[in-house]
C-alpha cells in the first residue's frame, strides 16, 4: 500500500544496523527518525537476520 507507515510501493529501503557495547543491536530505516529504532539482543538479531 502506498504511503503505509511511510513506505512507498516500488521503492527500496536501506537499514542502518548498530551493534552497541551493551550487547544489543539497533536497527533503523534510513528514512526513519532515531526514535523509530528496533532494539533487540545480539542473539535475536543473529537468529532473524542471517546472510544467505
Amino acid at each position: 500500500m502506498d504511503g503505509y507507515a511511510g513506505f512507498r510501493a516500488g521503492q527500496t529501503y536501506s537499514l542502518r544496523v548498530e551493534r552497541r557495547d551493551d550487547g544489543t543491536v539497533a536497527i533503523a530505516l534510513d528514512h526513519g527518525s532515531p526514535r523509530s529504532e528496533l532494539e533487540l539482543s545480539q542473539e535475536k538479531f543473529e537468529k532473524w537476520f542471517r546472510r544467505a
